[in-house]
């Protein structure tokens, strides 16, 4: 489901300039009337929610547990104890990863914190082992915590030191300051030092419980397999009282800006604004208005007036659609300008841009190059193990690549200019750079 949150300026510069579409089985599976059954199965284990699915296509398995809350699950103190905690856990497994060769993945959102591995089937036993030990019995020795720290605590300094992270992260802070997403899960600098071990063990003790993971194993192994597997190890945790419900709709707010002056060679702008709830009719509707948002900001700023190398909007990955608008110029009075143009213009669409129908040729070839991204998603083991977490946690099931595909090809073009009037109102701006430049329509 990333396609649309990662929509590139060249999917929607202008509805003739389509990039290229591939005919045959691919084509005709995303657009066949009938949804096919998922090969995926979601079911509850030994208090665990698990999502299978087995591919005898390919001799890889991927694993990904999430760790469900995120910075629900924190106060602004305690920021980053669930980042530290996996990543000294990942530390203590490191040696066996390395031994078979597989591939970890762990990271800390606001919604939910995931690890997980990669690994050819031949490995996988091992892998599994060094897995599941670091997570039902942490040794978390000092060293390792240690370490950790100071790789989170790297993190942190780098996006200090590059403007327009820093910024991102004010802005987060501004637009989201009532809302649990105003947390950073990897926490602060001042956080992470207060932490001790007893802090670790105390968070894995209360929050280490099944009812907060969700497991997803995708490849060559079964059912059978996976089940036998979490009874030695990760069923033995305490099953804990916790549900896994979609995050809160940020407050309404009106427009406002976030400004800080500094003398900088390029200029930053950031705009958040709140979306649709995934369960709401509106969810398909607001992902594709802002992809096409996207391709107007950047024909406007970047190929019209040549004001930035980066202009676009997205939508976060997180379960709660929060849109942003970024764009870095030397220009920012006049790319400003391009945006609120840009955002006139997508109001008004499709009268303004002519197009007499809500179902044009053009259109629908549009709307395909979108959903064709989240067939490429689920090509791979790990990326069918992310979308099919994304998708059974944002709508509670497992609808397949094809329905998801479907869903976005119902939408017609009226809808961008009602997302536009909706959602895209009370934007939280923020700016970095010389506040001299700061003329136009702001």
């Amino acid at each position: 489901m990333r396609y649309v949150r990662a929509a590139s300026v060249a999917v929607a510069a202008a509805m003739p300039m389509m990039l290229g579409w591939p005919s045959g089985s691919l084509r005709s599976s995303l657009l066949s009337q009938e949804v096919q059954p998922t090969s995926a199965n979601s079911y509850e284990f030994s208090g665990l929610k698990v999502i299978h699915s087995e591919r005898r296509d390919s001799d890889i398995v991927a694993v990904r547990l999430y760790l469900l809350g995120g910075t629900r699950q924190v106060t602004e103190e305690a920021a980053g104890v669930e980042a530290l905690l996996v990543e000294t856990m990942a530390l203590e497994a490191s040696e066996v990863f390395r031994s078979t060769g597989s591939r970890t993945t762990h990271e800390a959102t606001p919604d939910w914190t995931v690890t997980g591995f990669v690994a050819l089937k031949s490995d996988f036993g091992s892998a599994w082992s060094g897995f599941a030990s670091s997570l039902v019995e942490p040794q978390l020795s000092e060293d390792a915590i240690q370490s950790a720290h100071r790789i989170l605590a790297a993190r942190i300094r780098r996006e200090r030191t590059r403007p327009e992270a820093r910024l991102a992260s004010g802005a987060r802070r501004s637009a989201f300051r009532e809302h649990p997403y105003r947390i950073n899960p990897l926490g602060t600098l001042s956080s992470l030092v207060a932490l001790t071990r007893a802090d670790l063990q105390r968070y894995f003790d209360e929050q280490f419980v099944t009812s907060r993971m969700l497991l997803v194993v995708v490849g060559a192994i079964s059912a059978a397999e996976v089940e036998s597997l979490i009874a030695e190890s990760l069923g033995r945790l305490p099953a804990g009282h916790y549900r896994w419900t979609l995050p809160p709709e940020l407050p309404d707010q009106k427009a406002r800006w976030v400004v800080e002056h500094q003398q900088l060679p390029t200029s930053y702008i950031i705009g958040y604004f709140d979306g649709p709830s995934p369960t709401h009719a509106d969810y398909f509707p607001f992902l594709v208005s802002v992809a096409y948002l996207s391709g107007r900001i950047g024909y406007r700023v970047r190929q019209e007036e040549a004001l930035s190398s980066a202009a676009y909007a997205s939508v976060l990955d997180y379960a709660r659609p929060i849109g942003v608008i970024h764009v870095s110029s030397a220009n920012p009075g006049e790319a400003m300008t391009q945006i609120r143009d840009a955002l006139s213009e997508a109001s008004e669409y499709p009268v303004m841009m002519n197009v007499p129908t809500p179902h044009t040729p053009q259109w629908r070839r549009y709307l395909e190059q979108l959903a064709l991204r989240e067939l490429f998603e689920w090509s791979s083991s790990d990326g069918k193990a992310a979308a099919l977490a994304r998708s059974y946690l944002f709508f509670g099931r497992l609808p397949t690549p094809e329905e998801y595909g479907r869903n976005l090809l119902r939408v017609d073009s009226p809808s961008i200019a009602r997302m536009v009037r909706r959602y895209m109102r009370g934007i939280q701006w923020a700016f970095m750079g010389d506040t001299a430049l700061m003329r136009g329509r702001w």
